[in-house]
């Protein structure tokens, strides 16, 4: 999948490498159609960010949703 370098206004980088657009009142992902951190998310891609912001949490780099990359 070729995902942008840098996510536009209204998008986000999901760490399972998808792109996210922004609806209403939420982001929906491209490939599973599923809303950004529901329970209709995939498994696989639930994990993925939980990953991130567990690393952040004890004090490593989380991700960085608009660049699609780990943080610096």
């Amino acid at each position: 999948m070729n995902t942008p370098k840098f996510s536009g206004p209204g998008q986000l980088i999901l760490p399972c490498a998808a792109v996210a657009y922004q609806e209403e009142f939420c982001y929906r992902c491209i490939s599973c159609y599923a809303v950004v951190g529901s329970i209709g998310q995939p498994k696989e891609c639930r994990e993925e960010s939980e990953k991130y912001k567990t690393l952040e949490s004890l004090g490593g780099k989380g991700w960085d949703y608009h660049l699609g990359e780990q943080k610096k």
